[in-house]
């Protein structure tokens, strides 16, 4: 599975995590399913940024829309960040999921679309299938990792 491939599985996988969350966010569930998607989230954006993004950034076609990425991916970790309870003012709750779900399905939206098309274009097949192994290889450690921590 190449570097592509497996951002975009993992799009897929972290939009279901938040969407499961959002359905449920009281109670114990919630807190685990918030868990889950923020962790997620975050490992997700840095394997883009420290993966992926710094064999692009050569490339001065690519380089707005890498920045256009990352200033997505600080958008969303302020959204994280700033996540009123849900216990809390429904209204403000209801607003700042809103704001999470529009700012991570445009990033999404733009990464998909354009940057990994123009980043395919640029990255030989050879060098975005590496990446994808080592990705995995990553992965594989920090879930080990995790798994002995507990």
């Amino acid at each position: 599975m190449d570097i592509f491939q497996l951002l975009r599985k993992d799009h897929g996988e972290a939009l279901m995590a938040l969407t499961e969350w959002v359905r449920r966010p009281e109670g114990p569930h919630g807190l685990e399913a918030w868990a889950r998607w923020s962790e997620r989230w975050e490992v997700h954006v840095r394997i883009e940024e420290n993966f992926l993004f710094p064999f692009l950034k050569d490339d001065p076609l690519l380089r707005g829309r890498l920045a256009e990425a990352v200033g997505a991916h600080a958008r969303i970790r302020k959204c994280l960040q700033e996540m009123p309870p849900y216990a809390g003012d429904a209204d403000a709750w209801v607003e700042a999921v809103s704001d999470l779900l529009e700012s991570l399905e445009s990033l999404l939206e733009m990464e998909e679309r354009v940057l990994f098309p123009m980043a395919r274009a640029f990255l030989p097949r050879e060098e975005a299938e590496d990446l994808g192994r080592e990705v995995q290889d990553f992965l594989r450690g920090l879930q080990t990792a995790l798994a002995a921590g507990r």
